[in-house]
């Protein structure tokens, strides 16, 4: 069976720090967020990302920088992803409605139900 890499990080640290270090020359990073990787030997070889929440993706002021860009390079390159949070305060459904909310807004429709999972969801199961 073959073994796919999956990786728990910072939406950042992906793109600016493993293509900076690893790939030396293809990432680097503005205020507004990293670039989207393209010559990245790195970014394809994983096939699937499991994204901490609070502190990766937001802070109580809103989204990290890069978080909005590293999403964006999520799904355009339909990469799997999961939101995680051990969190028991909300669900998924708490996930989806914060990133529909300002300032931690990601886009302005729901990310899917599949593509969050809390403490609270854990509980539930």
């Amino acid at each position: 069976m073959a073994r796919s890499r999956v990786s728990i990080v910072s939406a950042y640290v992906v793109v600016a720090c493993i293509c900076a270090l690893v790939c030396q020359g293809c990432g680097g990073g503005s205020e507004a967020g990293p670039p989207l990787p393209g010559s990245c030997a790195v970014l394809p070889s994983i096939k699937g990302f499991l994204i901490d929440l609070d502190g990766t993706m937001y802070n109580p002021d809103g989204l990290v920088p890069g978080a909005k860009h590293f999403f964006e390079w999520l799904k355009a390159t339909n990469t799997p992803f999961v939101f995680l949070s051990n969190s028991g305060a909300k669900g998924a459904e708490g996930v989806r409605a914060k990133f529909m909310t300002a300032p931690w807004e990601l886009q302005q429709d729901p990310i899917g139900l599949r593509h969050a999972f809390t403490g609270a969801d854990a509980v539930r199961s």
